[in-house]
């Protein structure tokens, strides 16, 4: 998020379009799989934005002009040093909230931002798409937190009285799979 400027957030319709990336020295003009990807930004998340001054960010660009500021300034101007954030910020409020010996890194984040949309049932596609993973293998080490409910099961097996096709006595003479 550090080269994401504030144009590409539209706030009436709640989306920021992800299309940059810093690189420590430029901002370069795709973000992580190198695809520009949609994600829904909630109206309490908005609501809290601080709107960064007018004027484009005086950083440098490897293609293009941008009229906006960045979306998350660094204090002082400029895109945020994610290792000074980890150091002035990460890092007491990890300490402050005693997990400071489980090696909580800021990466931790995304990873409970993905688990917390498998687990409450959002598909997996649909979570690649968010994070930009380029291939869904990615993101199939969030399978495992995948509820399974009663619903599902009865929506993939339905009653076979519901069959729409006649039913016959052949079916008797077909020999289950077993294991082992």
């Amino acid at each position: 998020m550090a080269g994401q400027h504030i144009e590409n957030l539209d706030m009436k319709r709640g989306v920021v379009t992800i299309s940059h990336t810093w690189d420590g020295t430029e901002i370069k003009p795709y973000p992580k799989g190198k695809k520009q990807r949609h994600v829904p930004v909630l109206p309490w998340v908005i609501e809290r934005l601080e709107t960064p001054p007018a004027g484009p960010c005086r950083l440098t660009h490897k293609v293009g002009v941008y009229r906006s500021g960045l979306m998350f300034p660094a204090a002082r101007g400029g895109a945020r040093d994610d290792r000074n954030f980890s150091q002035r910020v990460w890092a007491p409020a990890v300490k402050a909230a005693g997990l400071s010996d489980l090696g909580v890194t800021i990466h931790d984040l995304r990873y409970t931002y993905a688990s917390w949309f498998v687990q409450a049932g959002v598909s997996l596609s649909r979570v690649a798409e968010l994070l930009g993973h380029a291939s869904i293998t990615t993101t199939m080490i969030y399978a495992h937190l995948a509820p399974v409910t009663t619903h599902d099961v009865a929506f993939a097996l339905p009653a076979p009285g519901g069959a729409n096709v006649g039913q016959t006595p052949d079916l008797a003479r077909v020999t289950s799979l077993h294991y082992g």
